[in-house]
């Protein structure tokens, strides 16, 4: 499992890509786009940004007004752990839904 930020986030774009036009986010929105982890348990997420996708960051809770720098080893534990794992554009549109990483990772692939 790789999850260096810009190598997932470049796999999802290409995966949105492949999607009907009226699915994928217009030219000036695509820039966005966030890869969205959800923790198993709890309601906080990891995340990465199509326009900064040079590291992942982790929100504790939907409405936090902040987040922070992510942990690698925290995602790949939650990955093993049951992650789900959604594609959103501009205000959490969703584009797609996978529930485990390996569904993503196949979906992602195809």
């Amino acid at each position: 499992m790789n999850l260096n930020p810009s190598l997932v986030m470049g796999q999802a774009l290409a995966w949105l890509d492949k999607q009907p036009e009226d699915r994928r986010p217009r030219e000036h929105d695509r820039r966005y786009t966030t890869l969205r982890i959800y923790q198993p348990t709890g309601s906080g997420y990891w995340f990465v940004q199509q326009h900064s996708a040079n590291r992942w960051y982790l929100k504790d809770t939907p409405d936090a007004d902040h987040f922070c720098v992510a942990d690698v080893d925290d995602i790949a534990a939650a990955i093993a752990g049951g992650a789900r794992v959604q594609l959103t554009g501009v205000r959490g549109e969703s584009f797609g839904i996978w529930n485990s990483w390996v569904e993503f990772e196949k979906g992602v692939s195809e």
